[in-house]
């Protein structure tokens, strides 16, 4: 045995082919473990940046629409980003913010259009840009109002920009206080 730690002639070819095929092993179950962790990784900050973004905007939407005076259904012309969009909304006026308004899908956000006095509709996402991320976007799926028991409800889908898949759907509810 210590004669052959002492040959100078060196490792022989099985030893040599021996020893590749076991770093060849270790190394497929390292390349295989650390691709599985970065995938779960992935899933792991796709759900959290979803549920984010869900909370912010289902935060807005419950204060907006516990606050609403005179929900109704009407047809809506709007002129927003220089097209016309023409289309039946829930349309109610906030006591919290001052002004009629109704939701709607607008570039990959749900977004309260806020109409002024001059049929004018301003714009404003419910959830910032970094709320968003690069890759979701939210939409806002329905929305009912029922009068006899006064309360909204509504489902909020959380959607991958590149694949279009609904990463997370929430039905919600809220009562009015009118």
């Amino acid at each position: 045995m210590f004669r052959k730690l002492f040959n100078k002639v060196g490792m022989s070819l099985t030893e040599t082919i021996l020893a590749i095929g076991i770093l060849s092993i270790v190394m497929a179950a390292t390349t295989a473990g650390i691709t599985a962790a970065r995938n779960n990784y992935e899933k792991i900050v796709l759900r959290t940046d979803s549920l984010t973004l869900l909370s912010t905007i289902s935060m807005g939407m419950e204060a907006d629409l516990s606050n609403a005076i005179n929900p109704v259904v009407t047809e809506v012309r709007a002129v927003y980003n220089g097209e016309e969009h023409i289309s039946e909304e829930l349309k109610f006026e906030s006591k919290l913010r001052g002004y009629a308004m109704f939701y709607d899908n607008v570039d990959g956000k749900i977004c309260i259009l806020a109409h002024d006095y001059r049929d004018n509709f301003d714009v404003i996402p419910l959830a910032t840009d970094s709320a968003h991320t690069s890759r979701l976007e939210s939409r806002l799926a329905s929305i009912e109002y029922f009068p006899d028991h006064k309360y909204f409800e509504y489902v909020i889908e959380i959607v991958e920009k590149e694949t279009g898949n609904v990463v997370l759907s929430e039905k919600f509810d809220t009562r009015t206080y009118e």
